[in-house]
């Protein structure tokens, strides 16, 4: 089942249980998936408590993990009331990087770690042979890639076996090319009115891919880059498939499903070293190519999410990069932009390596001259910031609204497991606890770091309910029905929280002014 924190925020299939699901059918193993997007909680407890599963799995979040064990509770009070033995596990990037407060809250038995296809196919083979002799843990001790608390109380961590190039490959190339109900997500979409916002294109039948194995960036305050090396306790080189078999995906998901889009969900799609450079442009020739020649529509369209180094040579633009990307479809771009303040850059919550806010600005505005929509990732609340850079970050971030970007912004700096600065010390962290109400034990969660700033600390726990209140205003006055907000929008309302929260109503003012011009048309 997929964590119930991305309930109404992401309304994608959740690729890598699909990924999974095909996998273990190939197997022969039956295997179902709860989207709490699409699908009813009720009736799969309905299903457990009449002994339907053997074993039931979450890929876990840290950013919902109160409400996960909520939810695992629920489906563990079910199996109880049901005659057969179900195992609980989890996976995910979350469970790989904070296996031991998963399997200490007594909802999960097994942690299956990073990619976890082939650790989680052998455990279910052998269950099915009932290998178990009653003890479903001792089938575990036998298989690499996963963690788990022995009866007598002692930890056993198998790490995952190297990910090589071949089995990458067969995970994310060979296997994504089977059933996935897109109708289901897309008619979803279409019920919740979901649409673009300034200048971004919302295209509905839009399909999610993964070409890369992790992030090879090193930025502080995220774990997308130790997710694989901490898996497999080794470095990890980055994996990904080749601008050939991108493209054959592409083709598959046309034919098969109509789609019309593809968002590139890697963290960084260019990768930014030469291979990866050399993937993205001969990509891009292959896509403009097919459209040039009819083999799919040209009104087809990518997004990605990219770094301001990938645009950059020696501080020069990446003109033919940022051009190729264009003519293939690319309409918008991501960017870990974070913060406009050059100081907070090389901050350790931060750490962009080798740029500055001058080369954010020289990228953006080639990006915008040719025609590619960036779109601005941005954090509020940075630990070591202060009042004035946040104020700043935001104007520069407003600037370039006008200019016609989007921007997407973080409402606190999480405090993410598995990240360089989770253990960094010397700074507070906001916690919440949950508590395991048949065995007392109490799990305290890290939740977010609290910044030194008195200002800034006195408001960050509030902001995101002042950005709904804000929200809430915008839909009143606009007679909106709408279920979900783009998310531009909900960044420019998070901008005028803060503000207001700060008693800068002058800035307040001005980021009200922009939503309101935006919403009129008088931005173009």
């Amino acid at each position: 089942m997929t964590s119930k924190c991305w309930v109404g925020f992401n309304l994608a299939p959740p690729i890598g249980l699909y990924r999974l699901k095909n996998y273990l059918e190939k197997n022969e193993l039956k295997c179902d998936i709860l989207d709490f997007d699409i699908d009813s909680e009720q009736s799969y407890l309905q299903r457990v408590s009449e002994g339907d599963y053997d074993v039931i799995g979450m890929s876990v979040t840290h950013l919902n993990m109160k409400d996960d064990l909520d939810t695992l509770l629920r489906f563990r009070d079910a199996a109880r009331r049901s005659a057969k033995k179900c195992i609980f596990i989890a996976g995910g990037h979350e469970a790989t990087l904070n296996y031991k407060q998963w399997l200490e809250s007594g909802m999960v038995d097994i942690i299956f770690l990073g990619f976890a296809e082939d650790a989680l196919s052998a455990f279910c083979v052998k269950l099915s042979f009932n290998e178990t002799n009653g003890n479903h843990l001792e089938i575990a001790h036998e298989i690499a890639g996963v963690v788990f608390y022995k009866s007598d109380g002692k930890l056993v961590y198998k790490s995952s076996p190297r990910l090589t190039s071949e089995k990458f490959r067969q995970l994310s190339f060979n296997n994504i090319k089977s059933a996935i109900p897109y109708d289901k997500y897309w008619q979803k979409v279409r019920d919740d009115k979901i649409d673009g916002f300034n200048h971004t294109e919302f295209i509905v039948e839009t399909v999610r891919l993964y070409t890369s194995s992790h992030c090879p960036r090193k930025c502080g305050f995220c774990s997308s880059q130790s997710f694989l090396p901490e898996s497999q306790k080794s470095v990890a080189p980055i994996l990904m498939l080749s601008a050939e078999d991108v493209y054959e995906l592409v083709l598959y998901h046309i034919d098969k499903y109509g789609a019309r889009g593809f968002l590139f969900s890697d963290d960084d799609f260019p990768v930014g070293n030469r291979e990866g450079i050399v993937r993205i442009l001969n990509f891009s020739k292959l896509i403009v190519n097919a459209k040039n020649s009819g083999r799919i529509p040209k009104e087809v369209k990518f997004f990605c999410q990219s770094r301001i180094a990938d645009f950059l040579d020696q501080k020069n633009v990446r003109w033919n990069v940022i051009e190729a990307m264009k003519n293939a479809g690319f309409d918008n771009t991501g960017l870990g932009i974070e913060t406009f303040s050059d100081k907070l850059l090389k901050s350790p919550f931060i750490n962009k390596i080798g740029v500055t806010t001058n080369d954010y600005r020289i990228v953006l505005d080639a990006l915008l001259e040719k025609g590619i929509i960036p779109i601005i990732f941005l954090i509020v609340g940075i630990p070591d910031g202060t009042v004035e850079e946040q104020i700043e970050t935001m104007y520069v971030a407003m600037e370039y609204i006008r200019k016609g970007a989007d921007v997407s912004v973080l409402a606190r700096l999480r405090a993410n497991p598995g990240s360089p600065v989770y253990s960094l010390g010397g700074y507070d962290i906001s916690t919440t606890t949950w508590k395991n109400p048949y065995t007392g034990t109490e799990i305290v969660i890290n939740d977010y770091f609290i910044p030194k700033n008195e200002e800034l600390s006195r408001i960050v726990g509030m902001i995101q309910e002042t950005t709904e209140s804000v929200i809430n205003n915008i839909k009143i006055q606009r007679g909106w029905d709408k279920n979900i907000v783009p998310k531009s929008l909900v960044g420019i309302a998070t901008f005028i929280a803060t503000a207001k929260l700060l008693h800068r109503d002058a800035a307040a003012n001005d980021f009200t002014r922009t939503i309101n011009d935006i919403l009129d048309e008088k931005i173009h």
